[in-house]
């Protein structure tokens, strides 16, 4: 079970302590135990990334090596068994989607000191039965880094306007999100090397019923390369988390961080430690948290891609509620001659803990996802067909299910 410890709260209000779980241990014990074979990172659960995931999955993520400008369009059909994610009273409808999309890179990956680069993608969406739905909506990004002889440096923004079905409100939700990061790394010596990153994630819900929230994040690692492919370090991260709906948070985390990196092989890397939390209203809390991502390479057609991370989030929609989430993904992909074919799950645990007084107790939320994937590519990689079919399922408050197929195509002038 996972650790949580708490202030006691006073007499005259209405608690609801923090249930015993084990995603703490669990996601401490999969990063021991996991075999150091690859895999890369996963994409997480904002909005923009389910549009890449589930509609145009080329869209926005298209890899770019090259330099100056690239440009392209992406359009697909979507059918969507339930578009409110409701429990009861189901509806169904078909979309289509098109989203003309702009890359830039002042030069490719490593062939400058310094290296600008920006994407953008304007993704407009009608839909059959319900036309009140219709919308465009807005995903942009830009970065700038350096690299140096010791000395690395990262900067970078994102902005993303999102309307979609959302699992922790329970229906189509229209928002905006920013994020702001620096990073930095010094090499101290052959062996040990120095990082810091700083991050902001700032989310805005249109709707007055939902509270929106302001993350930060700092974390400075110290490694040491005990091998000349491993390498392992102390790691201190610091998190502020400002929400109208839930106690402000403030947390330090002591962590143990390591990488593993095989060139066209393996790339791995985990942390996982202890967190000390302090909510404004309601006293401090201890817990475990980590995080794994990786990528193996089997061969040149199979390649495997898992991911692990644990969260706490403020509730958009329930009052004095912090939510800890557990997620987990996996993923095979098989290149074909022409294309890849690719198939995983996805998870997420989650359980609701109250961070100040409150009239009813929430309980814990599990969401389960499959999914299936074809790539065509057509004229090189001017051109590829998109085929995608994913089926969801969410226990808790609300019991749902949810059966998404998505067909495009993506062209690059």
């Amino acid at each position: 079970m996972i650790i949580r410890l708490h202030s006691a709260p006073s007499s005259g209000s209405v608690w609801n302590s923090p249930p015993s779980r084990r995603a703490g241990w669990a996601l401490l014990l999969a990063a021991s135990v996991f075999p150091q074979v690859a895999f890369a990172q996963i994409l997480g659960s904002a909005g923009s990334d389910t549009i890449q995931r589930e509609l145009l999955p080329n869209a926005i993520t298209r890899a770019y090596g090259g330099e100056g400008f690239l440009y392209g369009l992406s359009a697909a059909g979507i059918y969507d068994s339930n578009l409110f994610i409701s429990e009861g009273d189901e509806e169904s409808d078909f979309s289509v989607a098109v989203a003309p999309w702009l890359l830039y890179n002042s030069a490719p990956p490593g062939g400058a000191h310094y290296i600008f680069t920006a994407r953008y993608a304007p993704f407009a969406r009608a839909y059959l039965d319900h036309s009140d739905l219709n919308t465009v909506d807005h995903f942009g990004s830009a970065s700038l880094s350096y690299q140096g002889a010791k000395v690395d440096l990262g900067s970078g923004v994102s902005y993303a306007r999102f309307t979609q079905p959302d699992r922790y409100v329970g229906g189509i939700v229209e928002a905006t999100s920013f994020a702001v990061s620096v990073n930095g790394s010094y090499e101290l010596s052959q062996k040990t090397s120095l990082e810091a990153t700083w991050q902001a994630n700032l989310t805005d819900y249109q709707s007055a019923r939902f509270s929106s929230s302001d993350i930060y994040n700092l974390q400075v690692t110290g490694y040491w390369k005990a091998t000349p492919l491993l390498r392992v370090g102390p790691s201190l991260r610091y998190s502020e988390t400002e929400s109208a709906t839930t106690s402000n948070r403030q947390a330090v985390a002591f962590l143990l961080s390591l990488g593993y990196d095989l060139p066209g092989k393996i790339d791995l890397s985990a942390q996982g430690g202890v967190e000390f939390e302090d909510y404004e209203d309601f006293g401090r809390e201890v817990q475990l948290t980590g995080s794994l991502a990786a990528n193996y390479a089997y061969d040149a057609l199979w390649s495997f891609q898992v991911s692990l991370n644990y969260q706490t989030l403020p509730s958009p929609s329930a009052q004095n509620y912090s939510i800890d989430d557990l997620g987990f993904g996996a993923r095979v992909t098989r290149r074909l001659s022409n294309g890849s074919l690719t198939a995983g799950a996805e998870t997420n645990l989650s359980s609701y803990n109250a961070v100040g007084p409150v009239s009813a107790r929430r309980g814990e939320e599990s969401n389960y996802g499959f999914f299936l994937r074809h790539r065509l590519q057509l004229f090189g990689d001017d051109v590829s067909l998109d085929t995608s079919l994913r089926f969801s399922q969410n226990s808790g408050l609300q019991s749902w299910s949810r059966l998404l197929l998505s067909s495009g195509a993506r062209y690059t002038f």
